[in-house]
């Protein structure tokens, strides 16, 4: 689509790959020299919290979600990152057990947390962090009225949402009618379905389409550039292969034998899935447009690196329960 995003996610392919290896070193080294018997819930919330803070008030607007932050010239995207410590940070509290004191503790996070992404405007990290939470609390929850209290819950910030926020009305009305304003609130969506619909089975072929007519193609509507010029059959596989990784790092957390890692793997496996049906399903339309990235295939580093580090945390975790990690 344009070289110099090649070039610069080449770059932020090899930080990754470093990344990848650094952290699966340094979480071995760790393993034996910090005390993990300790609770660290409270220490990974302050850092969860201060962050949001720090993004609201000196956070960088793009593409209208303030959810950005600069520092010496490099921009980053925090929320990407605080997934990671978010799903560590819940599964140390579900795992003790679901009662009333663990509910509220967990339940008051998630919601200061989507909180603080709606006041950043940032609908699709607030989106994909509920959906996981729920997903873990329902794992534990042998109960369920606390899975269907959070379920309301969700609801109900969804709706009041809508009416108190209006770029999420713009974004609902452009997906219930997408041609009534295809030049407007729904051009992006329209030719992202446009350009799916013209590449066809096999596609166009590469460079022989039109995906700079969608706005911010190569981020999260890269799907569609990729349907378009090489066909809905390559999607199709995008999206198997990213199931696939899904489905390994579920499999991961049914073996695990300690709760919190059981619960950790399920979270950072979840993402993945969560991520892909959210993304896909937007660019197809199918429900509203939140603005999440395309695991491992769309253009950014904050995306790409923290889900390197979620693969690597998934086989580290993986490695240490069958035992192929020394004590």
């Amino acid at each position: 689509i344009e070289p110099q995003y090649a070039t610069r996610q080449l770059i932020f392919t090899l930080l990754a790959d470093t990344m990848y290896f650094f952290i699966h070193y340094l979480l071995n080294y760790l393993y034996n020299k910090i005390d993990f018997t300790k609770d660290y819930s409270i220490y990974l919330g302050l850092f969860i919290l201060i962050t949001l803070i720090v993004t609201q008030l000196w956070g960088v607007e793009v593409y209208g979600s303030k959810n950005w932050l600069e520092i010496l010239g490099l921009r980053f995207q925090p929320s990407e990152f605080l997934k990671i410590f978010f799903i560590i940070f819940t599964s140390i509290i579900l795992s003790r057990g679901l009662n009333k004191n663990t509910f509220i503790y967990s339940s008051s996070s998630i919601v200061i947390i989507v909180a603080l992404f709606a006041l950043q405007k940032d609908l699709g990290s607030a989106l994909i962090f509920f959906a996981v939470y729920l997903i873990m609390l329902f794992i534990v929850d042998d109960k369920l009225y606390p899975t269907i209290i959070s379920l309301f819950a969700a609801i109900t910030m969804a709706v009041i949402s809508y009416y108190v926020f209006g770029h999420i009305q713009s974004r609902v009305e452009a997906w219930l009618n997408p041609w009534k304003y295809i030049s407007d609130k729904s051009y992006q969506v329209t030719q992202s379905l446009f350009a799916i619909a013209s590449g066809g089975l096999v596609g166009t072929g590469l460079n022989l389409g039109y995906p700079k007519f969608i706005p911010a193609v190569h981020t999260d509507f890269i799907f569609s550039a990729i349907c378009e010029e090489v066909g809905i059959i390559s999607g199709i596989i995008i999206v198997l292969l990213l199931c696939i990784v899904t489905i390994i790092g579920l499999n991961y957390s049914k073996n695990s034998k300690k709760t919190v890692n059981k619960l950790i793997c399920l979270g950072l496996s979840s993402i993945t899935g969560i991520q892909t049906l959210i993304i896909v399903a937007g660019v197809l339309n199918i429900v509203p447009i939140t603005g999440v990235t395309l695991p491992f295939i769309s253009y950014g580093g904050s995306s790409l690196i923290s889900q390197t580090i979620n693969i690597g945390l998934l086989y580290f975790i993986n490695m240490k329960e069958n035992g192929e990690i020394n004590e």
